[in-house]
């Protein structure tokens, strides 16, 4: 078994594969540092909307009520206006 592993490593030490594997396993850190970045960054996106909708609903049942209380002034108005 160890020789084939002996045999794998320098065949691909011959065709240039060692330093494509070494580059690779340097940027594997990195490329995890920016997908936990990337991470982090959705999360807080996420709560930031959340609170926001948390914010805005209580505006916007509050705004519902009041066009619906308007809508029926315009029709008791409006239908006054006609007799």
């Amino acid at each position: 078994m160890g020789s084939w592993t002996r045999n794998l490593h320098d065949s691909l030490r011959e065709l240039g594969y060692d330093k494509r594997l070494e580059s690779f396993a340097a940027e594997a850190p990195e490329a995890g540092i920016s997908l936990s970045y990337i991470a982090t960054k959705t999360e807080q996106a996420a709560e930031r909307t959340l609170s926001a909708t948390e914010i805005a609903m209580p505006i916007q049942e509050k705004l519902s009520a009041g066009a619906i209380n308007l809508s029926e002034q315009w029709k008791q108005a409006l239908g006054d206006a006609s007799i």
